[in-house]
């Protein structure tokens, strides 16, 4: 992905082809066939791509990813597992959470 490489006048190009893509071809192409789901999420993903540009070209971070046609933060939480050898010699494991 190129969300967090170096701000470049080429990728700055791509983005830009890519949102215009959105606009252009694939969003009227939604509203042609009524689909209204797809409608919102083309409108999300622009909406999402452009706050990306706009964070990257102020020097900040952008905390997420694309996933489903929608915005997903990095911040997960994490869970700690215990992990335990099941009698002896052999590879099993158990996991306590």
């Amino acid at each position: 992905t190129y969300t967090d490489a170096p701000l470049t006048p080429e990728l700055m190009a791509y983005h830009q082809k890519l949102v215009n893509q959105l606009a252009t071809n694939l969003l009227p192409l939604a509203q042609q066939q009524h689909d209204k789901l797809r409608i919102t999420q083309i409108n999300s993903m622009m909406a999402v791509m452009q706050d990306w540009l706009k964070l990257r070209l102020n020097g900040q971070v952008f905390g997420g990813k694309m996933q489903h046609f929608k915005f997903v933060s990095n911040q997960k939480a994490q869970y700690k597992r215990r992990v335990h050898k099941i009698r002896g010699n052999q590879n099993h494991r158990a996991s306590r959470h």
